[in-house]
Protein backbone atom coordinates (compact mmCIF):
# COMPACT_ATOMS: atom_id res chain seq x y z
CA UNK A 1 0.00 0.00 0.00
CA UNK A 2 1.35 3.05 -1.15
CA UNK A 3 0.10 6.54 0.21
CA UNK A 4 -0.17 9.07 -2.84
CA UNK A 5 -0.58 11.84 -0.81
CA UNK A 6 3.07 12.14 0.82
CA UNK A 7 6.94 11.45 0.66
CA UNK A 8 8.57 8.97 3.20
CA UNK A 9 12.44 8.79 4.30
CA UNK A 10 14.34 7.12 6.83
CA UNK A 11 17.45 7.54 8.57
CA UNK A 12 19.26 6.37 11.36
CA UNK A 13 22.23 8.13 13.58
CA UNK A 14 23.48 6.80 17.14
CA UNK A 15 21.17 3.79 17.97
CA UNK A 16 17.84 6.07 17.43
CA UNK A 17 15.95 4.89 13.95
CA UNK A 18 14.32 8.18 12.21
CA UNK A 19 11.26 8.33 9.68
CA UNK A 20 10.20 11.34 8.09
CA UNK A 21 6.71 12.17 6.27
CA UNK A 22 6.38 15.09 3.65
CA UNK A 23 2.66 15.89 3.13
CA UNK A 24 1.97 17.47 -0.02
CA UNK A 25 -0.53 19.83 1.74
CA UNK A 26 -1.15 21.38 5.30
CA UNK A 27 -2.83 18.69 6.71
CA UNK A 28 -5.49 18.23 9.50
CA UNK A 29 -4.73 14.62 10.40
CA UNK A 30 -1.42 12.47 10.50
CA UNK A 31 -2.48 9.58 8.59
CA UNK A 32 1.12 7.18 7.88
CA UNK A 33 1.13 3.73 6.28
CA UNK A 34 2.27 1.37 9.33
CA UNK A 35 1.81 -2.71 9.37
CA UNK A 36 0.13 -5.27 11.99
CA UNK A 37 1.11 -8.48 12.93
CA UNK A 38 -0.64 -10.69 15.61
CA UNK A 39 1.23 -11.63 18.44
CA UNK A 40 1.59 -15.30 18.33
CA UNK A 41 1.82 -17.74 21.58
CA UNK A 42 5.16 -16.53 23.86
CA UNK A 43 4.71 -13.06 22.42
CA UNK A 44 6.60 -13.35 19.12
CA UNK A 45 4.53 -12.68 16.22
CA UNK A 46 3.96 -14.53 12.52
CA UNK A 47 6.19 -12.40 9.92
CA UNK A 48 4.19 -14.28 7.52
CA UNK A 49 0.98 -12.48 8.97
CA UNK A 50 1.86 -8.99 8.43
CA UNK A 51 -0.86 -6.79 7.75
CA UNK A 52 -0.49 -2.96 6.07
CA UNK A 53 -2.94 -0.34 7.31
CA UNK A 54 -3.10 3.45 7.72
CA UNK A 55 -2.86 4.63 11.27
CA UNK A 56 -3.94 8.35 12.72
CA UNK A 57 -1.76 9.59 15.39
CA UNK A 58 -3.61 10.86 17.93
CA UNK A 59 -2.10 12.59 20.89
CA UNK A 60 -5.47 12.80 22.71
CA UNK A 61 -5.79 8.95 22.80
CA UNK A 62 -3.34 7.73 25.84
CA UNK A 63 -3.58 4.05 24.37
CA UNK A 64 -3.43 2.32 20.84
CA UNK A 65 -6.67 1.59 19.52
CA UNK A 66 -8.13 -0.89 16.42
CA UNK A 67 -11.67 -1.11 14.69
CA UNK A 68 -13.59 -3.76 15.26
CA UNK A 69 -14.25 -4.29 11.55
CA UNK A 70 -11.04 -4.55 10.77
CA UNK A 71 -9.71 -6.89 14.22
CA UNK A 72 -12.82 -9.19 12.74
CA UNK A 73 -11.48 -8.74 9.03
CA UNK A 74 -7.60 -9.77 10.25
CA UNK A 75 -8.81 -12.72 12.50
CA UNK A 76 -7.54 -10.55 16.05
CA UNK A 77 -8.70 -12.58 18.38
CA UNK A 78 -9.18 -10.43 21.92
CA UNK A 79 -7.59 -11.46 24.77
CA UNK A 80 -9.43 -9.63 27.66
CA UNK A 81 -11.54 -7.29 28.53
CA UNK A 82 -11.14 -4.14 29.85
CA UNK A 83 -12.82 -0.47 31.21
CA UNK A 84 -12.81 1.90 28.91
CA UNK A 85 -13.60 5.45 29.39
CA UNK A 86 -15.74 7.71 26.70
CA UNK A 87 -17.87 10.57 27.41
CA UNK A 88 -18.10 10.61 31.43
CA UNK A 89 -18.74 6.36 31.50
CA UNK A 90 -17.07 3.57 31.52
CA UNK A 91 -18.19 0.51 29.49
CA UNK A 92 -16.20 -2.90 28.31
CA UNK A 93 -14.21 -3.34 25.75
CA UNK A 94 -12.49 -6.03 23.79
CA UNK A 95 -8.39 -5.70 23.92
CA UNK A 96 -6.45 -7.41 21.71
CA UNK A 97 -2.39 -7.61 21.48
CA UNK A 98 -0.07 -7.27 18.05
CA UNK A 99 3.15 -5.70 16.79
CA UNK A 100 2.69 -2.21 15.10
CA UNK A 101 5.27 -1.84 12.68
CA UNK A 102 6.43 1.54 12.00
CA UNK A 103 8.24 3.27 9.24
CA UNK A 104 11.65 3.55 10.97
CA UNK A 105 11.91 -0.46 10.77
CA UNK A 106 10.50 -0.97 14.90
CA UNK A 107 8.21 -3.16 15.37
CA UNK A 108 6.23 -2.44 18.71
CA UNK A 109 4.27 -4.80 21.10
CA UNK A 110 0.67 -2.93 22.36
CA UNK A 111 -2.91 -3.57 23.62
CA UNK A 112 -5.17 -2.60 21.24
CA UNK A 113 -9.00 -1.20 22.38
CA UNK A 114 -11.91 -1.40 20.58
CA UNK A 115 -13.59 0.93 18.96
CA UNK A 116 -16.86 1.03 16.55
CA UNK A 117 -15.00 3.33 14.30
CA UNK A 118 -12.67 5.38 12.98
CA UNK A 119 -10.93 7.37 9.73
CA UNK A 120 -8.26 4.65 9.60
CA UNK A 121 -8.38 0.63 10.80
CA UNK A 122 -5.38 1.79 14.25
CA UNK A 123 -5.37 4.65 16.10
CA UNK A 124 -1.63 5.18 17.50
CA UNK A 125 -1.70 6.79 21.14
CA UNK A 126 0.63 7.80 23.43
CA UNK A 127 1.60 4.75 24.57
CA UNK A 128 4.00 4.41 21.04
CA UNK A 129 4.22 8.26 20.95
CA UNK A 130 5.63 9.17 24.18
CA UNK A 131 8.34 6.55 23.18
CA UNK A 132 10.14 8.26 21.27
CA UNK A 133 10.57 11.97 19.60
CA UNK A 134 7.32 13.50 17.50
CA UNK A 135 7.98 16.60 15.34
CA UNK A 136 5.08 18.24 13.54
CA UNK A 137 6.34 21.01 11.06
CA UNK A 138 3.69 23.41 8.90
CA UNK A 139 5.24 26.00 6.29
CA UNK A 140 2.70 27.79 4.11
CA UNK A 141 3.05 25.09 1.81
CA UNK A 142 3.00 21.50 3.48
CA UNK A 143 3.44 19.59 6.97
CA UNK A 144 6.41 17.39 8.17
CA UNK A 145 6.07 14.85 10.25
CA UNK A 146 9.51 13.28 11.68
CA UNK A 147 9.22 10.29 14.38
CA UNK A 148 12.34 9.22 16.02
CA UNK A 149 12.77 6.24 18.22
CA UNK A 150 15.94 4.33 19.72
CA UNK A 151 16.76 0.88 18.43
CA UNK A 152 17.04 -0.26 21.79
CA UNK A 153 13.63 1.47 23.39
CA UNK A 154 11.59 -1.36 25.10
CA UNK A 155 8.49 -0.44 25.48
CA UNK A 156 6.02 -1.68 28.15
CA UNK A 157 2.37 -2.61 26.85
CA UNK A 158 0.33 -0.38 28.98
CA UNK A 159 -3.25 -1.49 29.61
CA UNK A 160 -6.14 0.79 27.64
CA UNK A 161 -8.70 3.28 29.50
CA UNK A 162 -8.60 2.37 33.04
CA UNK A 163 -5.00 3.66 33.47
CA UNK A 164 -5.17 7.27 31.35
CA UNK A 165 -4.79 10.22 34.09
CA UNK A 166 -4.63 13.80 33.41
CA UNK A 167 -1.20 14.96 34.00
CA UNK A 168 -0.25 18.29 33.84
CA UNK A 169 3.31 20.29 33.29
CA UNK A 170 5.67 21.45 36.19
CA UNK A 171 6.82 23.64 34.31
CA UNK A 172 5.26 26.30 32.05
CA UNK A 173 7.85 28.52 29.83
CA UNK A 174 6.17 31.13 27.57
CA UNK A 175 7.98 33.21 25.61
CA UNK A 176 5.72 35.69 23.85
CA UNK A 177 8.41 36.95 21.64
CA UNK A 178 8.79 33.87 20.02
CA UNK A 179 5.22 33.04 19.77
CA UNK A 180 6.23 29.92 21.72
CA UNK A 181 5.31 27.92 25.02
CA UNK A 182 7.22 25.16 26.35
CA UNK A 183 5.27 22.65 28.78
CA UNK A 184 7.81 20.42 30.64
CA UNK A 185 5.83 17.44 32.64
CA UNK A 186 9.37 16.62 34.69
CA UNK A 187 8.32 12.41 33.97
CA UNK A 188 6.95 10.88 31.14
CA UNK A 189 3.72 11.22 30.34
CA UNK A 190 0.95 9.69 28.35
CA UNK A 191 -1.70 12.73 28.29
CA UNK A 192 -0.50 16.36 27.19
CA UNK A 193 -3.28 18.64 29.92
CA UNK A 194 -1.98 22.16 30.86
CA UNK A 195 -4.71 25.11 31.87
CA UNK A 196 -4.64 28.05 29.18
CA UNK A 197 -7.53 31.08 29.12
CA UNK A 198 -10.47 31.01 26.48
CA UNK A 199 -12.78 33.75 25.76
CA UNK A 200 -15.87 34.77 23.08
CA UNK A 201 -15.55 37.63 20.16
CA UNK A 202 -18.30 39.28 22.22
CA UNK A 203 -16.98 42.49 24.01
CA UNK A 204 -16.73 42.73 28.18
CA UNK A 205 -16.25 38.86 28.71
CA UNK A 206 -13.36 38.03 30.96
CA UNK A 207 -11.25 34.93 29.68
CA UNK A 208 -12.12 32.10 31.90
CA UNK A 209 -8.87 29.66 33.00
CA UNK A 210 -9.67 25.95 31.53
CA UNK A 211 -8.19 22.39 31.40
CA UNK A 212 -7.04 21.86 27.50
CA UNK A 213 -5.59 18.68 26.02
CA UNK A 214 -3.05 18.95 23.12
CA UNK A 215 -5.08 16.35 20.54
CA UNK A 216 -3.70 15.62 17.22
CA UNK A 217 -6.10 13.19 16.49
CA UNK A 218 -8.87 16.10 16.46
CA UNK A 219 -9.42 17.81 13.06
CA UNK A 220 -10.79 20.75 14.61
CA UNK A 221 -11.00 22.52 18.50
CA UNK A 222 -13.76 21.44 20.58
CA UNK A 223 -15.20 22.83 23.99
CA UNK A 224 -17.39 21.13 26.31
CA UNK A 225 -20.64 21.95 26.41
CA UNK A 226 -20.82 23.10 29.95
CA UNK A 227 -17.70 25.55 29.02
CA UNK A 228 -20.04 26.56 26.36
CA UNK A 229 -22.55 27.72 28.68
CA UNK A 230 -20.30 29.09 31.47
CA UNK A 231 -19.16 31.34 28.11
CA UNK A 232 -22.70 31.88 26.99
CA UNK A 233 -21.23 31.51 23.17
CA UNK A 234 -23.67 31.94 20.13
CA UNK A 235 -24.39 28.93 18.41
CA UNK A 236 -23.72 29.96 14.87
CA UNK A 237 -24.04 26.21 12.99
CA UNK A 238 -23.40 22.86 12.84
CA UNK A 239 -20.96 20.42 11.29
CA UNK A 240 -19.76 16.86 10.96
CA UNK A 241 -17.24 15.69 13.06
CA UNK A 242 -15.25 11.93 13.81
CA UNK A 243 -15.68 10.38 16.77
CA UNK A 244 -14.58 7.19 17.60
CA UNK A 245 -18.13 5.76 17.54
CA UNK A 246 -19.11 6.93 14.41
CA UNK A 247 -19.40 10.75 12.52
CA UNK A 248 -21.57 13.05 14.87
CA UNK A 249 -23.68 16.41 13.70
CA UNK A 250 -21.79 19.22 16.49
CA UNK A 251 -22.93 22.70 17.15
CA UNK A 252 -20.24 25.36 16.27
CA UNK A 253 -18.84 28.72 17.65
CA UNK A 254 -16.59 31.06 17.87
CA UNK A 255 -13.94 31.40 20.42
CA UNK A 256 -10.40 32.97 21.24
CA UNK A 257 -7.98 30.72 22.48
CA UNK A 258 -5.21 32.08 24.56
CA UNK A 259 -2.07 29.78 24.75
CA UNK A 260 0.04 32.40 25.90
CA UNK A 261 0.35 36.13 27.03
CA UNK A 262 -0.52 37.89 23.44
CA UNK A 263 -1.94 34.94 20.79
CA UNK A 264 -5.26 34.81 20.72
CA UNK A 265 -6.29 32.61 18.12
CA UNK A 266 -9.60 32.60 16.82
CA UNK A 267 -11.07 29.45 16.79
CA UNK A 268 -14.20 28.24 15.02
CA UNK A 269 -15.02 25.22 17.84
CA UNK A 270 -17.18 22.30 18.04
CA UNK A 271 -19.10 21.95 21.14
CA UNK A 272 -19.04 18.26 22.33
CA UNK A 273 -22.69 16.90 23.11
CA UNK A 274 -21.52 15.67 26.35
CA UNK A 275 -19.04 16.90 28.65
CA UNK A 276 -15.47 14.90 28.92
CA UNK A 277 -12.18 15.33 31.74
CA UNK A 278 -11.34 18.86 29.49
CA UNK A 279 -12.74 21.83 28.66
CA UNK A 280 -11.19 22.36 25.75
CA UNK A 281 -9.45 20.32 23.06
CA UNK A 282 -7.04 21.86 20.88
CA UNK A 283 -7.42 20.06 17.72
CA UNK A 284 -5.02 20.34 14.26
CA UNK A 285 -6.78 23.53 13.28
CA UNK A 286 -4.28 25.39 15.78
CA UNK A 287 -1.71 22.84 15.73
CA UNK A 288 -1.48 23.04 11.80
CA UNK A 289 -0.61 26.96 12.96
CA UNK A 290 3.28 26.56 13.96
CA UNK A 291 5.36 24.12 14.51
CA UNK A 292 4.80 21.32 17.36
CA UNK A 293 7.06 19.39 18.92
CA UNK A 294 6.85 16.30 21.58
CA UNK A 295 10.15 14.91 23.02
CA UNK A 296 9.91 12.24 25.42
CA UNK A 297 13.12 10.24 24.56
CA UNK A 298 14.93 10.24 28.43
CA UNK A 299 13.44 10.40 31.44
CA UNK A 300 10.59 13.27 30.92
CA UNK A 301 7.89 14.47 28.24
CA UNK A 302 8.53 17.90 27.13
CA UNK A 303 6.02 19.75 24.23
CA UNK A 304 7.02 22.90 22.72
CA UNK A 305 4.35 24.64 20.42
CA UNK A 306 5.30 28.32 18.32
CA UNK A 307 3.75 29.91 16.17
CA UNK A 308 5.08 32.18 13.30
CA UNK A 309 6.53 35.37 13.88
Amino acid sequence: MKNENYSLTRSSFDSINSFTVKYNEIVKEIVIDCALSPIEKMGFFNAGKEFPMRAVWDTGCAGCQITRDFANNIGLKSHRKAKHYYKGSYSEKNCYMAYIHLPNGIGVPVELAEVKWSSTPIIIGMDIICKGNFFIENTTLNTLVRFDMSQNERINVSKPGMDFKIEVPDLITEEPKENSILLEYGKIVQSLHFQCKISTPQPNIKPLTVLAAWDTGAERSMISKSLAAKLNVRRIGKMSMMSVNSPQIVDTCFVNVHLFDGSDIPVFAGIQDEDERQDLLIGMDIISMGNFSIESIGFETSLLFKLPN
